[in-house]
């Protein structure tokens, strides 16, 4: 008998995507995909070049993506040169936009009997503030930080 694992939970099931709000997905379908990649000298590069502009950079990239399968690590850069704020991004852009009311993180617990929330992107916000501000009451500063130099 030859040894392993054998898997007795094969699913072979399809989850559609609900209908409402998927026609506003960057990426809607592999079919779509293709149509936003097609065109004399477009690539999916291109595409995501073009759907990258929509976020706020303080440095616009040099490129989209520059990689090097035969080093030494295997080299993958996605924006090199590109400087932006990951929660500009996702929050801070929204509220100026005016979207400070909308939902944008349901939060469900793992407790059935505990009751979900629903967070705005301005709750949102003020609450990675507070974060930010206890981080800074710990003496966290601003820069990058490796997990040798965590204490």
């Amino acid at each position: 008998m030859k040894e392993g694992i054998t898997s007795v939970a094969l699913e072979s099931r399809v989850f559609e995507p609900p209908k409402e709000g998927f026609e506003k997905a960057w990426v809607r379908s592999m079919d779509h995909t293709s149509r936003c990649t097609s065109g004399p000298l477009r690539t999916r590069m291109d595409f995501w070049g073009e759907v990258a502009q929509e976020f706020v950079w303080f440095k616009k990239w040099n490129t989209v993506r520059r990689y090097d399968f035969k080093s030494d690590p295997i080299l993958v850069r996605f924006f090199e040169g590109g400087k932006t704020n990951i929660t500009v991004n996702c929050l801070d852009r929204h509220v100026q936009a005016g979207k400070g009311g909308k939902v944008a993180l349901i939060w469900e617990p793992n407790d059935p009997k505990e009751a979900g929330r629903k967070f705005t992107y301005q709750q949102l916000k003020d609450e990675v503030c507070a974060f930010a501000n206890v981080l800074v009451a710990h003496g966290i500063k601003k820069g990058i930080v490796s997990p040798s130099t965590c204490p």
